[in-house]
């Protein structure tokens, strides 16, 4: 009959739910395993679960689905009072898990979320009302006519808002700062610059499309730093973001990297040689344009990043570039990066080249980040970079090797200590292979 061809649909589709259940309770217990043992594949083939809610509350991505399956069951129940309740319920437990955890990376969407559950709960409570009154076509088209109300200022609400953000963003910047770099030399340092300024700072090398990013600089950006690197003028996405900065009148500042050199006027001449000019004749930029970059770039004003660096003066040059807020002299990026006090004995250190500024960069990162993830405070982490003497309550060292690792004899010697005590974890770390 139809009344069995309807159930074995539902079973089916109900099965096919339950499976769709059950592998994102698995994906959400084995998430910090997986995470833990660096599986990319699982992340990727995870991202449509775990990527839109925050790290510390990726709990919330089976949550949702669950809760979500629940409310669709609500209906079947057989008493309009129980389907009411069980609904209410779990929006109730929904809107009290959104504002416990605010699971969604962006805060607007945690918003959005919110108002929505509330409004979902309003319309319950109307349908309650009208639900022991029985089915009338006056209860149906007042409900019909609140949904109907309620929608349309729920899309006259999104329309002015976009209306409203465009027409701010045509008055003020969306980043303060824009970062042209190189990946492979200067990313931990651009990296450490946006752990500095926060959201307000864009990373021109982390995109994958091009032409978004120039718009990004051109059009939202309201200043753009240059990481002068050794190979920065060599790649010809580095040298059409400058290019796009000068066009558009970017105020632009640079950090000299050691190694980096003003390019000579046979480079300039020769420039089309050297680089692959095809990349930038697609996007209308000829070689008068580049030679008169390059010519524009000895004007800007540019700090030279220190050859024997420290996590101090990393923090001072950071400060020249990207100044602390006025408010409050001491940053959060400050505590976050700064060395342990003494008097508390280290138990782990990050040991990096004094002479590479490339592992300083990511040693100052990584000490940040583990700073963060720390979960033991007894734990005391720190950096040592080379010339100085390995702590003895040190328990175990991250050692940052870069290329060029064997021409440096103190570092090498730092290396040959760490190594000769057995008692020692050693982790080595491999930069720029």
């Amino acid at each position: 009959s139809n009344y069995s061809i309807m159930v074995v649909i539902a079973g089916v589709l109900l099965s096919l739910t339950v499976l769709f259940l059950s592998a994102c309770a698995y994906g959400v217990y084995s998430f910090p395993r997986r995470l833990q043992r660096g599986e990319a594949s699982f992340v990727d083939a995870c991202a449509f679960q775990f990527d839109k809610c925050r790290p510390d509350a990726f709990g919330y991505s089976l949550f949702f689905v669950v809760r979500n399956a629940l409310v669709s069951v609500c209906p079947t129940l057989p008493n309009p009072f129980l389907q009411t309740f069980a609904a209410l319920l779990l929006y109730m437990i929904s809107l009290t898990a959104l504002f416990a955890w605010h699971p969604w990376r962006s805060g607007l969407a945690t918003k959005a979320d919110i108002a929505s559950t509330q409004c979902m709960m309003l319309l319950t409570v109307f349908g309650g009302c009208f639900a022991s009154a029985g089915i009338t076509s006056h209860a149906i088209n007042v409900s019909a006519a609140f949904v109907a109300v309620c929608w349309g200022c729920v899309v006259l609400g999104v329309m002015l808002y976009a209306v409203a953000n465009m027409l701010s963003n045509w008055r003020r910047r969306r980043f303060e700062w824009y970062i042209s770099c190189s990946a492979h030399s200067t990313g931990a340092l651009a990296r450490l610059i946006k752990l500095r300024g926060g959201p307000g700072v864009c990373i021109g090398a982390c995109a994958s499309d091009a032409e978004l990013m120039f718009d990004t600089l051109g059009g939202c950006s309201a200043k753009c730093l240059l990481l002068l690197s050794v190979g920065f003028i060599r790649q010809a996405r580095c040298l059409a973001e400058v290019v796009t900065a000068r066009v558009n009148a970017v105020p632009t500042k640079g950090i000299t990297c050691p190694g980096y050199c003003a390019p000579s006027k046979d480079f300039m001449e020769q420039y089309s040689t050297a680089v692959d000019m095809n990349i930038l004749t697609v996007r209308g930029i000829s070689e008068d344009a580049i030679q008169d970059t390059i010519r524009w770039l000895e004007s800007v004003e540019v700090c030279p990043f220190p050859e024997q660096a420290n996590v101090a003066s990393v923090i001072a040059l950071f400060n020249t570039v990207l100044p602390p807020p006025a408010a409050s002299s001491t940053s959060r990026f400050d505590c976050d990066v700064a060395e342990p006090p003494p008097a508390k004995p280290l138990k782990l250190l990050v040991l990096a080249d004094s002479e590479c500024y490339g592992t300083i960069a990511t040693g100052v990162l990584l000490r940040a980040i583990l700073c963060g993830l720390a979960t033991d405070s007894a734990l005391a982490l720190g950096m040592l970079l080379s010339g100085h003497e390995l702590p003895n309550s040190v328990e175990a060292v991250i050692v940052l090797l870069h290329p060029g690792v064997i021409r440096h004899s103190s570092f090498g010697n730092v290396i040959s200590e760490v190594c000769c005590k057995a008692a020692l974890g050693v982790v080595p770390v491999v930069i720029g292979a």
